[in-house]
């Protein structure tokens, strides 16, 4: 992937609803990945994935930063090269 042919970049959360409280439904983080857009319409967007809980015994634990962080530095880093 070359970030110059990148539109853009955002996290991406996947989400289910694993029980009930008396707040509302209980939501369980699935998938954490950040994706990218080609400029473009041509291409699917690619998405790295950070945290999938079908694939992994361990609870999620900064994966979210890490996502939100790179995120922010391909964004910039997109913009800079645009």
């Amino acid at each position: 992937m070359v970030l110059k042919k990148i539109k853009k970049c955002w996290v991406t959360i996947t989400t289910r609803i694993t029980g009930k409280k008396e707040d509302g439904n209980f939501k369980e983080v699935n998938k954490l990945g950040l994706a990218f857009a080609y400029k473009g319409n041509g291409q699917a967007e690619i998405v790295w994935e950070f945290y999938n809980s079908d694939k992994s015994s361990s609870s999620l634990t900064s994966e979210l930063e890490l996502a939100e962080t790179g995120c922010k530095i391909a964004n910039d880093k997109i913009k800079s090269i645009s």
